[in-house]
Order: structure tokens, then C-alpha cells, then sequence
């Protein structure tokens, strides 16, 4: 076992219980939540995506084995069984519903829970590094600065074959958590036909297939998660389950990217807390400088490191207006990557319902969103031309 403590979660324990695998196995293990209750568990479980799920079994053993069938088919969790006795019976029944082993645990003893933990270690690990896409959120410094444009066309770098070869597209899905005026949807075009509400709500039955299946399928290979055009249903969904949803997505997309991020709400935090890289998008103006700055001193306050947080100057003009290293220079940080102002070929692919990659592949913005995709994926190797020798008649 590695010398790093492992992160459990304990479903259905007592205090003596927990208190018994505290103490015999704490340098081993972390236990990053406990919930005694089984009605409760797999929201815990799904909060906590990379710790492995400790279940006890005999106090509630019907909701304990629908709940091990429900992690397993919704979530890429690993599950653990633990029982007082060695029922042939329940074994059976508890592998069939998906656990990875079951083990035993009495009032004095956890060396089989022990062993369980250490067999199971490795694939934990390999689960860890296969499992998580990334999540990337688009931050408008100010309105108007384009995150929706930069959002939905880095979306379709990514998903496209092109940024590695020989690679089917990446499953990629964008959400719009600008509840009240987000128009993700408006500028793709689509009609949403599962909010995050019916995510919610099916979460625990929604396989890799049938989640596919459920959400909004741009044709250019983008899924889309959006607001219902329920107001009320809209304000019953709070940061908090929005969390659960990013965490649930990431689980089955290669690329979570957020859009509608204006502002530190509550909601806009959860996204920013949960994301792996943070897109800032501003224009060549004084308003947007002024606002990066701000948003800029804000993150350092939340500790987001400077690696992940990126400036992209949007509808960029080399000539007129301020400059690319002027702005860099007033907000003392490098300009990451400038998209060219190119506002009919944008205004165009937005009334067609589409991205500006998708209309015109070889344009100047193009090539600007294909350069800020490679920043979140390996750029492919351009191959070296050979010559034929050259020879003397």
C-alpha cells in the first residue's frame, strides 16, 4: 500500500465502528466523510469522487446493496462491502450489484478490511489517473467580452479529430450556469432537453450510454447543459448541486467547460473551486483591464495559482487600441493567447447556430482557438518532410 493515506468514505458504520478503523488503520487510511444513514449515501459518495466507499452491510442490507448498484452503474467509484459475517448468499449478491470485494469487520478485528483495501489500492490508483476529465471555466472579465464565443469554440478545438491525430473526438460538454439571461443555448441553437434538475434527479441511474443519450447533442459533437425555462425550477438548484453535477460530469467527459461565470456568486464559486484551468476573456479596452485586474486580485485571494488562471485577449486588433504587451504589462502577467477580431465571420456562425471553427476551419480565429486548445492538450507532432538524395548525373 502506498505510503500516502488512502480516502474512504464510511456509509452505515456506528461510532464504534468507525472509531474501531480509526484506530487501527488511521495511518492508512483518510476518512474524508462518514453518513450513517444509507438514504444520504450516495450523495456523499458522489461529493467525494476519489475516495473508495466503505459500506456496511447488515443494518440496512436491501438499501445497501441498491446503493453499491447505484455507485457502481452511476459512478466510477470503488466499493467495498463490509459485514460482521461471511454469507455465501450476500457475497454473491454484493458482487453482483458491483462491489470490488467484500470483507469483514467484527468488534475487535479490521485486518480483513485491511487487505481488501490494500488489494484494491492499485486499481484505485488506475481509476484516479483514467477516470477525471478536466474542467476548464470562462470568466468574463466584463460583459460583452465574448466568453460565450470563446467557451463554445474552444469546446470544438477540443472535440475535433484534429488536435490529435488518430484519436476518436473527445466527448466534451459545456454548461451554462448563468441561470437567469445564459444564452449557450441561443447560440448554438439548440433546445435543451435535460436541465440540471433532471440531472439531478436521475443522477444514481445515469450511465455513461443513457447520459449520452439524455443530454442536448450539438451536431458538431457537443453536448449542452443549460437552465430549464422553469423559473422556479431554475432557483431550486443551488451551488451546491452544481458541485455534485460538475463532479458527476467530469466522470464521463473528457472536457467540462463552464460558461455564464460574470461575477463571485455562490454559483460562479462553485465552478471556479471545482475547475482545473480558468479561461479570463477581456477585450482591448480600459473597462475590461480594469476588471481582469480586479478579478485577477480576487483569484490570488482564493488561492487559484497563476498556472492555471489564463488571459485571453478576444477580438484583438494589432493597429488600432491598446496592445497585447501594453495590456500584459498593466496587468503584470503575460496576454496567454489573442483571438482576432473578426466580427462578421463571428456574427455569421452565431446566426447559423454554429462556432466560427465549424464555418470557416481555416480562418484567423480558427488558428487562434486551435492555439488556445493545445494549451489543455498535447499539440500534434508535425512530421519532418524527407528529400531524396540528391545526385549527379
Amino acid at each position: 500500500m502506498s505510503d500516502v493515506p488512502i480516502d474512504v468514505i464510511l456509509i452505515g458504520l456506528d461510532e464504534q465502528q468507525e472509531q474501531l478503523i480509526e484506530r487501527n488503520l488511521g495511518g492508512q487510511l483518510n476518512v474524508v466523510a462518514s453518513e450513517p444513514s444509507p438514504e444520504h449515501g450516495l450523495t456523499t459518495i458522489a461529493a467525494n469522487p476519489d475516495a473508495i466507499a466503505l459500506l456496511f452491510l447488515d443494518a440496512h442490507p436491501e438499501q445497501m446493496l441498491r446503493l453499491t448498484h447505484q455507485v457502481s452503474s452511476s459512478l466510477q467509484t470503488v466499493v467495498v462491502v463490509l459485514s460482521a459475517t461471511r454469507d455465501p448468499h450476500r457475497i454473491v449478491q454484493v458482487m453482483k450489484a458491483g462491489a470490488k470485494d467484500y470483507a469483514i469487520i467484527s468488534d475487535d478485528n479490521v485486518s480483513d478490511v485491511e487487505r481488501a483495501i490494500h488489494e484494491l489500492s492499485a486499481l484505485h490508483e488506475q481509476i484516479l489517473k483514467d477516470k477525471h476529465g478536466k474542467v476548464i471555466s470562462v470568466f468574463s472579465a466584463k460583459g460583452g467580452s465574448g466568453a460565450t464565443t470563446v467557451a463554445a469554440n474552444l469546446g470544438n478545438v477540443l472535440q475535433r479529430n484534429g488536435l490529435e491525430k488518430g484519436r476518436e473526438p473527445r466527448k466534451i460538454v459545456l454548461l451554462d450556469f448563468d441561470m437567469d439571461m445564459g444564452d449557450l443555448s441561443i447560440f448554438l441553437d439548440v433546445r435543451i432537453g435535460y436541465s440540471y434538475q433532471e440531472i439531478l434527479d436521475n443522477m444514481y441511474r445515469l450511465d455513461s450510454e443513457l447520459l449520452y443519450g439524455s443530454l442536448t447533442h450539438h451536431s458538431n459533437g457537443l453536448y449542452i447543459v443549460s437552465h430549464c425555462n422553469n423559473v422556479d425550477a431554475m432557483e431550486t438548484v443551488a451551488a451546491k448541486d452544481l458541485t455534485r453535477i460538475v463532479v458527476f460530469l467530469k466522470q464521463h467527459f473528457d472536457f467540462v467547460i463552464i460558461d455564464g461565470l460574470r461575477g463571485f456568486s455562490e454559483k460562479s464559486l462553485a465552478a471556479l473551486d471545482n475547475s482545473d484551468h480558468i479561461v479570463i476573456t477581456l477585450t482591448p479596452d480600459i473597462p475590461s483591464l480594469r476588471n481582469a485586474n480586479r478579478s485577477l486580485q480576487i483569484f490570488g485571494r482564493l488561492r487559484y495559482t497563476e498556472e492555471h488562471v489564463h488571459l485571453v485577449l478576444n477580438r484583438y486588433n494589432k493597429k488600432p487600441g491598446i496592445t497585447a504587451d501594453e495590456m500584459a504589462d498593466a496587468l503584470g502577467r503575460p496576454i496567454t493567447c489573442t483571438v482576432a477580431n473578426d466580427f462578421p465571420l463571428v456574427n455569421k456562425s452565431a446566426h447559423q447556430g454554429t462556432t466560427a471553427v465549424d464555418l470557416s476551419p481555416k480562418s484567423k480565429v480558427a488558428a487562434d482557438f486551435q492555439k488556445l486548445g493545445y494549451l489543455f492538450v498535447d499539440a500534434p507532432k508535425r512530421r519532418r518532410r524527407s528529400f531524396l538524395p540528391f545526385r549527379r548525373a
